[in-house]
């Protein structure tokens, strides 16, 4: 990736943190938002598929959101901002991860479900015309989330990304990093 492809990539994100940070109430969270060139990991495993990863520590209101930006790339405007709210969900659901063997499946699902909400939310107080009401499945690709035609709802199964988050550094205000 070139450093034009690069600031390319970084400059689709920055729009949505004036979108969606304060109207989802995370403006007294410290956020940090890396953008990652080469390699991206998750939980110190490659993992180049992974558009985003989130660690967010509920106790002292701390966030990391890294960014791959190979990945970011790729993506086209509709798909990055579900996924960015998807990771904004992380951070807002975080402190419900439970100690059981599943506790990831289900923050997964709440994450994605809210991800719908929120985004039909912003279409319809923006006058445009949001997806109906019926239930909409959810398709989760690494850490992607894209919603598809409407199904009946004993179709609809949980998506799961696999990661597993770890809980991060404290830190005092929102920043960007390279």
């Amino acid at each position: 990736m070139t450093d034009a492809e690069f600031e390319e990539a970084k400059a689709r994100l920055l729009p949505y943190i004036e979108r969606w940070i304060k109207p989802l109430g995370l403006n007294w969270w410290h956020i940090e938002f890396v953008y990652v060139r080469d390699e991206f990991a998750v939980a110190d495993k490659p993992a180049p598929r992974t558009l985003a990863s989130c660690k967010a520590n509920w106790r002292y209101l701390t966030a990391t959101i890294e960014w791959n930006m190979a990945r970011v790339a790729e993506e086209d405007d509709d798909d990055l901002e579900r996924a960015f709210v998807h990771e904004l969900c992380h951070v807002l659901i975080n402190e419900m991860r439970e100690h059981d063997d599943d506790w990831l499946d289900h923050e997964e699902r709440v994450a994605s479900t809210l991800t719908m909400a929120f985004i039909w939310l912003r279409e319809y107080a923006s006058g445009e015309d949001p997806q109906p009401e019926s239930t909409l499945a959810v398709e989760h690709h690494n850490g992607q989330v894209k919603p598809s035609s409407p199904v009946p709802e004993e179709e609809v199964v949980p998506a799961v990304d696999g990661i597993k988050r770890q809980e991060l550094r404290q830190s005092p205000r929102h920043s960007r990093r390279q």
